[in-house]
């Protein structure tokens, strides 16, 4: 039988080093009821309408509902959630939704109307980097206890899939009206929840540690009675303690460790489907070395992405043709993918007057993808330094247009690819750090505007072609892999599984432990 062996005094000295932290001691029916995972770094924010990225929609999403859920098999790509029905009007410049009544903030409360429209106008008053994914919205107005009306301010069909992300989340007016100080609440929901979730906030402890316990208000989850999530940067480390049972979950394996992670005995690994993690390199066009289309092409046409695909990620991974994932309408699986030319890139950096200046390649972590993107670089002939900076940092640098290159990521989060053209690729979102890039040509913002007002679709098709045509042309940022997501686990967990749209968020509350009578 599987034992869970007593923590040594050297695993704490770790944390002393900036690695890990020790479990504390629970009892061990306690134990059977958490649930620890472990994540790389801590949210940067626990106020939905402050961040809501990879590192924290994890959290959002298990202590807030939003308006819409994501349902690949559904004509539009969203089902219910707190909407049980939903229908544009106005030629497609309002949304009216009628709110399931019955859903209940953990004060009590009930989620309705008033809560809906105080929530999304609070992330456009807050106007952080959630704010982004409210941008087309003008107004919420109340029409009845259980039902509003939301005005855009212009047709905009991804608006339905932007209600189904955490950046939306529905949170508590009561709540966040009595703590709302002059910065909208902000350090309340730091450090408290308000919603209507499965779980609320118990801790935020000073190592970055989340802990999450039972929402009142809400069904109760089927085992997990407390869940933690503890911030661990170094691969090793969350490695060694899953092995030892310290920790239960993690879906930060990299993909070129996949097969470590499944000789380890006692603990399970599944992969997902590619296409909705997209890793890339982000070129700063405003101002630097890429501001120079020919140095962009260049930086295109050095990457060994064949080799990055099979020797780095063993196999896991696929390589995009261009900047439409599998679940877009306008993705054409005929297409190969981009090779390899260093001739090409050569002349293209010599073309261009290039003479060897230094050019920083910025990641939050360093590891064998990073070093393999800088040797390709390298051996093309530019002079690339890597730089390791923490994820706050990184956003300064971007919205500042302060950089070269950025290794990063974006989760596509529905099956429409029109939202995340818009946020990467359309001038309006440069001030946002969306666009990090600072990308700017007026032919692909007028493409972005006729994709998102457009309802017919192979219009729709037509004009995803048409913008990734255009970028591939000026290549703004360089499509590296789609990732397979891979999460891994103790095996006496169940019901692990990885949504392919969003495989960031597991449904820990449905999860289960198989009991264990030997367990200390």
């Amino acid at each position: 039988m599987r034992k869970r062996f007593p923590h040594p005094v050297w695993l704490c000295a770790l944390a002393l080093l900036g690695l890990t932290g020790c479990m504390p001691d629970l009892d061990p029916q306690d134990r059977q009821a958490t649930l620890v995972i472990a994540k790389a770094f801590a949210p940067l924010s626990l106020d939905p309408a402050v961040y809501a990225t990879g590192n924290d929609y994890p959290v959002h999403e298990l202590v807030y509902e939003q308006l819409l859920s994501i349902d690949l098999e559904a004509a539009d790509g969203v089902g219910p959630e707190l909407a049980r029905s939903w229908a544009f009007s106005d030629g497609g410049r309002a949304i009216t939704l009628e709110l399931e009544e019955g859903h209940t903030f953990e004060s009590g409360a009930p989620v309705d109307a008033e809560a809906v429209r105080y929530s999304l106008m609070r992330v456009k008053q807050v106007g952080r980097w959630s704010s982004g994914y409210t941008e087309w919205l003008d107004d919420v107005e109340v029409l009845a206890p259980y039902r509003v009306r939301l005005h855009l301010k212009r047709p905009y069909r991804p608006a339905l899939q932007l209600l189904a992300h955490s950046a939306t989340s529905i949170v508590d007016p009561s709540a966040v009206q009595a703590n709302e100080g002059d910065d909208f609440g902000i350090g309340y929901l730091s450090a408290n929840s308000a919603g209507s979730g499965p779980y609320r906030l118990l801790e935020k402890t000073v190592d970055g540690t989340v802990i999450l316990i039972p929402n009142p208000q809400a069904p109760p989850p089927k085992t997990f009675t407390r869940i933690e999530f503890r911030p661990i940067p170094d691969e090793g480390v969350r490695r060694l303690l899953l092995e030892r049972g310290d920790i239960d979950f993690t879906d930060i394996v990299p993909s070129a460790f996949l097969q470590r992670y499944r000789a380890i005995e006692g603990v399970d690994a599944i992969t997902g489907a590619g296409g909705s993690s997209l890793s890339y390199l982000t070129l700063n066009t405003r101002n630097g070395p890429f501001s120079d289309l020919r140095l962009r092409q260049a930086a295109h046409a050095a990457i060994d992405y064949h080799g990055l695909r099979t020797l780095v990620l063993k196999g896991n991974a696929i390589q995009l043709p261009g900047y439409l994932t599998p679940y877009a309408a306008g993705y054409d699986d005929r297409e190969s993918p981009p090779g390899r030319d260093l001739e090409e890139a050569s002349r293209l950096l010599t073309e261009a007057g290039y003479k060897g200046e230094p050019v920083e390649f910025i990641t939050s972590q360093i590891g064998p993808v990073g070093e393999f993107i800088q040797s390709n670089l390298k051996e093309a002939g530019f002079n690339v330094q890597i730089v390791r900076r923490d994820l706050g940092s990184i956003d300064s640098l971007k919205r500042k247009g302060d950089f070269d290159l950025i290794y990063e990521g974006w989760l596509t989060d529905s099956p429409d690819p029109s939202s995340m053209l818009e946020a990467l690729f359309a001038s309006r979102n440069i001030e946002t750090g969306l666009n990090a890039s600072g990308y700017r040509d007026p032919e692909t913002d007028r493409l972005i505007n006729a994709l998102l007002s457009e309802a017919e679709p192979e219009r729709r098709r037509r004009l995803q072609r048409q913008i990734d045509q255009r970028l591939r042309q000026k290549r703004p940022v360089v499509m590296l892999f789609s990732a397979l997501p891979i999460a891994a686990y103790r095996d006496d967990i169940e019901g692990v599984s990885i949504n392919p749209v969003k495989p960031y968020f597991h449904p820990f509350h449905e999860m289960t432990r198989t009991m264990d009578t030997d367990r200390p």
